[in-house]
């Protein structure tokens, strides 16, 4: 490389860095400002805010990142691949329960329908699933033997939600990015908020005698907020969780050679709340017919 060539290239590195550095500093802002608005406005009152808030935003931010990256890639879901994937398999309990998802989803509609989307005929979303264990009494094949009232447990898969269409996996998983934000946002809230409730009557006539200590004083409120956001790992979680389960819905070791369905689900939980899984899936308009 001759020594001009190499100049260019690293101008352009250069030049790709600040920009890079640039778009992560007003997504930053942009987070900080949304955080703001969703907890207590009122902290804009506070001069120094927004540098205050800065690092653990940007820590915060960086720790979502972290989590949707390993996320999968998109899976088509239709009535097709409800018996050649194993995960659909899994989380549905019939083809019918699959179209029914996507024909009764008013976003899906709206998406296909809008006029900034003349001809799309395919799009990518969230599809959220809870999941939870149940003992259950069964049959059980051992060897020549049929065993009844085994126990057994069962998987079982509700609540399932499709969010947020949109015509790329990129502009999902930033959607994806900005729900958990706001779902942060909305947890930090609530726990600023039980610590107010917790204080004794001498602990509240005390704080509203002292501004340092009353919670209604935005600088106060800012020094909870930043408190809260400090741990990111303790706001929110993902993880994986490797499953072979049975076609009747029953849990088998991970060594079993019993026909299964082999998957592994990505759980995300936001503070002390239930885990959901969290798929990222693909699909034709025509699906929905």
């Amino acid at each position: 490389m001759t020594l001009f060539k190499r100049l260019q290239h690293l101008l352009k590195e250069r030049q790709a860095n600040r920009l890079k550095e640039r778009a992560d500093a007003e997504r930053v802002a942009r987070a900080i400002e949304s955080i703001v608005e969703g907890t207590n406005p009122k902290l804009r009152g506070v001069s120094s805010y927004q540098k205050l808030l800065q690092n653990p935003v940007h820590n915060l931010l960086r720790r979502i990142d972290d989590l949707v990256s390993p996320l999968p890639q998109a899976i088509t879901v239709n009535q097709r691949s409800f018996n050649k994937n194993d995960l659909i398999n899994a989380l549905f309990k019939n083809r019918e329960q699959v179209q029914q998802l996507f024909n009764q989803n008013r976003a899906v509609h709206r998406f296909f329908n809008a006029k900034d989307n003349p001809g799309r005929s395919d799009a990518f979303a969230l599809l959220f699933v809870a999941c939870k264990e149940k003992t259950i009494l069964g049959t059980e094949t051992r060897g020549e033997m049929l065993l009844r009232d085994v126990q057994q447990t069962a998987i079982i898969f509700s609540d399932h939600q499709l969010l947020a269409p949109e015509p790329t996996e990129e502009a999902v998983r930033t959607t994806l990015k900005w729900a958990l934000l706001e779902n942060v946002t909305k947890y930090v809230k609530e726990q600023i908020s039980l610590m107010k409730h917790v204080l004794s009557e001498e602990e509240k006539q005390t704080a509203a005698l002292n501004p340092e200590q009353n919670p209604n004083n935005p600088e106060v409120y800012l020094k909870a907020l930043i408190d809260q956001l400090q741990n990111p790992d303790t706001l929110i979680r993902m993880h994986t969780t490797p499953l072979r389960i049975s076609r009747m819905g029953i849990k088998l070791p991970l060594d079993s050679t019993a026909d299964a369905n082999q998957i592994t689900l990505f759980e995300t939980a936001i503070g002390t709340g239930q885990p959901k899984a969290v798929v990222i899936v693909h699909f034709a308009s025509t699906d929905m017919e």
